[in-house]
């Protein structure tokens, strides 16, 4: 293109046009992927020296194989006053894993595994991770108490002992909701990073320039949104908490605050129950 270094690839032509007498069985010829696999990781390390890319040959020169070593890209996410989507941070890091790069940053942190894809893993790894398996590995992993965990835990055990054995490796306080160290409900159950991951997929495949410019058009263009929604209230709940609000009025949960932090809260039937915000009970 002019201008620029920047260049399209219009055309690929698969007809070889080397002499017979050169092709042979095990002479090797490229593919269109393997060109266009090239071509992006050659522009991947003009545009990102950073990136680093392993090229292996045979010993007649001739290309085997190559691969990138790219970056991680880290998001951080949370909730607005709206329940939407709020990210908080971004940052791109070796790529050797989230928790070994959190472990740097947050070494207190605790880690856990999304229960979706701990879900996806066994049912390729089990065939029959179907109806009675399925529902009590859900008991497993949702459950609040210790005991419920146990006892479909021992489900499991009892009809597939390889299975349980897998779920024990794979540490309970990293999937299952009774074990884990933290708060593990509401925010922490949600599917907010996945809904990110669906957004950045295609721009992640880009030079490392082109995604950092990318995520800052793209939280430059939600914060205005937000900002010009955030006008038009005409009142200093969000729209989600008045719509909650008044599906619990409709119920007759009545809250009356008995001092600071506690409320007593009855019901049309006159049930009363005592509501502590500094002690969350």
């Amino acid at each position: 293109m002019k201008g620029n270094e920047l260049f399209i690839v219009k055309r690929y032509d698969d007809v070889h046009t080397c002499s017979i007498e050169i092709v042979q069985g095990h002479h090797h010829q490229a593919k269109s992927w393997m060109i266009g696999e090239c071509v992006k990781g050659e522009m991947v390390k003009r545009k990102s020296p950073g990136s680093d890319i392993y090229i292996e040959t045979d010993s007649g020169k001739s290309l085997k194989y190559f691969y990138m070593f790219a970056g991680l890209l880290l998001a951080a996410c949370g909730h607005d006053a709206d329940d939407s989507i709020f990210p908080l941070a971004f940052n791109i890091v070796p790529h050797k894993g989230i928790e070994y790069a959190a472990n740097i940053v947050y070494p207190d942190a605790n880690f856990g595994i999304w229960v979706q894809h701990l879900t996806a893993n066994l049912k390729t790894r089990y065939k029959g991770f179907k109806g009675p398996m399925k529902t009590y590995f859900d008991g497993a992993s949702r459950a609040y108490l210790v005991s419920k965990h146990h006892y479909h835990m021992e489900s499991i055990r009892n009809r597939n002992l390889d299975m349980h054995r897998y779920l024990l490796q794979a540490y309970p306080k990293k999937w299952s909701r009774a074990y884990f160290n933290r708060r593990r409900y509401a925010i922490m159950t949600t599917n907010i990073i996945e809904s990110l991951n669906s957004v950045d997929r295609k721009p992640k495949l880009m030079p490392v320039g082109f995604l950092v410019e990318w995520l800052r058009e793209l939280l430059q263009r939600s914060f205005v949104d937000k900002r010009i929604e955030a006008l038009k209230l005409t009142s200093k709940l969000a729209p989600k908490a008045k719509k909650l609000l008044r599906t619990k009025f409709s119920l007759g949960l009545i809250p009356r605050p008995a001092d600071q932090f506690e409320y007593a809260v009855t019901n049309k039937t006159a049930q009363t129950w005592i509501v502590d915000m500094r002690g969350k009970t």
